[in-house]
């Protein structure tokens, strides 16, 4: 039974990213590579591959527990939401030998699937990012996104990683407050009751339609 709290998580899947310092540029598109997945299979938070679907923007992946015919639908999703050609875009630039630009103004276009990327290459950009409604820490309060960030220095981006936390988490002596603390990438968010992007189509298709022409 999927705990309220927590997606189930695979490590291996999608594996914490180093700094480039730490290992050369190829090994680094390798392992980006890796967290992608296949080009028509990218594996979701949950560690099961992504469930496709049609939408007005295209083909999206999203969370495999949003309803399949090998798992059924479920309360509660993780928060990967990727665009299927922004993705195969990424993919070709990292088979092509070079990286994915955090700024890339391919993820200006969807909030959900910037802050998929964030969470996925441990990043941060100026783009908004949204995710499915959050679930409450121990005190029943909705849970807030914080940021983790490590400075490498010699003029290398920083690494960040995204939490979820019991909103009280850093403020000293604020009650009600608890320890809850979860990296992004294994919060269990409750499923939303329309599609992601019902609410904010129209701005994303300006967006996508003034990116499309620029090109």
């Amino acid at each position: 039974m999927l705990n309220p709290f927590q997606a189930p998580f695979v490590p291996h899947t999608h594996p914490t990213t180093c700094p480039a310092s730490q290992t050369s540029k190829d090994d680094e598109i390798a392992k980006k590579l890796k967290q992608m997945g296949e080009a028509d299979m990218p594996f979701c938070f949950c560690g099961k591959p992504a469930l496709l679907s049609e939408t007005d923007l295209g083909p999206m992946y999203n969370c495999c527990r949003l309803g399949c015919d090998s798992l059924p639908a479920s309360k509660y999703i993780c928060g990967f939401h990727v665009h299927k050609r922004a993705w195969n875009y990424f993919r070709g630039k990292l088979l092509g030998g070079s990286d994915i630009d955090p700024d890339d103004c391919e993820l200006s276009v969807c909030p959900y699937f910037n802050y998929t990327f964030c969470v996925m290459f441990g990043v941060i950009n100026g783009y908004a990012k949204s995710f499915p409604p959050p679930p409450n820490c121990f005190c029943g309060l909705a849970v807030k996104m914080a940021a983790e960030s490590d400075d490498f220095g010699n003029g290398q981006r920083d690494m960040c990683k995204l939490f979820f936390r019991c909103p009280h988490f850093d403020i000293e002596g604020a009650k009600p407050k608890c320890a809850f603390s979860l990296p992004a990438e294994q919060v269990a968010f409750r499923r939303p009751n329309r599609m992601l992007h019902t609410l904010d189509l129209p701005k994303m298709e300006a967006i996508f339609e003034s990116l499309e022409k620029s090109k």
